[in-house]
C-alpha cells in the first residue's frame, strides 16, 4: 500500500502528507523475549519468526490448493494474494533474552534484528 502511495504521489509531483508509519500495520510484536524458548538455535529462530509470520498459517492456507482442477489454480492464488496480511519487516522489533551464542547473534544480523541481551 505504501509503495503505491508514493509513486501515487510522485506522478502527481505532490509531496505525501501522510507519513509512511500510519499507513504500515503496527509490528505484530515490537519485543521478542526469547527466555522462554528452548535453547536450541532451531527452536529460538522458529519463534522469532512466528512473531512476524506464521508459517504454519500459509501452509494451512495453500494446501487446499491439492485437490484443485488445474483451470482454477490461477483464481486460487489471485484471491490469496488479494487477501494476504500485510506484515512490517523483522527490523521493526527487537528480541531479547539472557543468552544468546554466537550463532544465533548472526542469524540475527543477517534478518536485522536488534538483540538486547537482558541483565540478571
Amino acid at each position: 500500500m505504501h509503495a503505491i502511495y508514493t509513486q501515487l504521489c510522485k506522478h502527481l509531483a505532490v509531496v505525501p502528507e501522510i507519513p509512511l508509519k500510519e499507513l504500515l500495520p503496527a509490528p505484530i510484536a515490537r519485543i521478542i523475549d526469547l527466555n522462554s524458548v528452548g535453547d536450541s538455535l532451531e527452536e529460538r529462530l522458529l519463534a522469532v519468526t512466528k512473531a512476524y509470520y506464521d508459517i504454519f498459517e500459509d501452509d494451512r492456507n495453500f494446501r487446499p490448493i491439492s485437490g484443485k482442477n488445474p483451470t482454477d489454480i490461477p483464481n486460487f492464488f489471485r484471491s490469496l494474494r488479494f487477501h494476504y496480511p500485510e506484515r512490517r519487516e523483522y527490523q521493526h522489533s527487537r528480541v531479547t533474552g539472557f543468552n544468546a551464542d554466537q550463532t544465533l547473534l548472526e542469524a540475527l544480523s543477517i534478518l536485522k534484528i536488534d538483540y538486547e541481551t537482558l541483565k540478571v
